[in-house]
């Protein structure tokens, strides 16, 4: 029967039932580290940020503008439609997949204010948008993503 920790049998470092390098251990903690100092355990939204609400009214000519804004700054790695698939040229090489706004599990549990500060903040490999755009824009991005998860 396997088992899913690291143990020590007889000076034998195991991982379930496969013996690891003496090198394993310290593989393990780089890689641990690694995801610590680059932000890989998720985002870390401030729990006020979460409760701001979106000040921006929907509308087609707003829905407009924040198109040409997504198409300028978002497209090349959200996709064309939002939908994480990369248009044709593409140079995106991450190893983070973007996330795909037309997944309503994913876009619908967050609040617009969540989304504001992941837009603003970014994480890598997304740029932070907070001094590209202003916030009038990036308020449009929202509304937008929240379309792209409508349809």
């Amino acid at each position: 029967m396997a088992t899913i920790e690291l143990r020590r049998a007889s000076g034998v470092l195991l991982f379930g039932q496969r013996r690891l390098s003496r090198a394993a251990p310290r593989t393990i903690a780089l890689i641990t580290l690694s995801c610590l100092i680059c932000g890989c355990g998720g985002w870390n939204v401030p729990p006020e940020a979460k409760t701001w609400k979106d000040p921006v009214a929907t509308t087609p000519a707003m829905l407009a503008e924040a198109r040409q804004i997504y198409t300028n700054n978002c497209q090349k790695c959200h996709g064309v439609n939002g939908d994480g698939r990369l248009p044709p040229g593409s140079n995106y090489f991450y190893s983070t997949k973007p996330t795909n706004f037309t997944n309503r599990r994913i876009v619908d549990p967050m609040t617009d204010g969540e989304i504001f500060w992941k837009i603003s903040h970014g994480r890598k490999p997304m740029p932070a948008f907070q001094n590209r755009l202003s916030d009038q824009q990036r308020w449009e991005l929202v509304n937008l993503i929240r379309e792209f998860a409508r349809r």
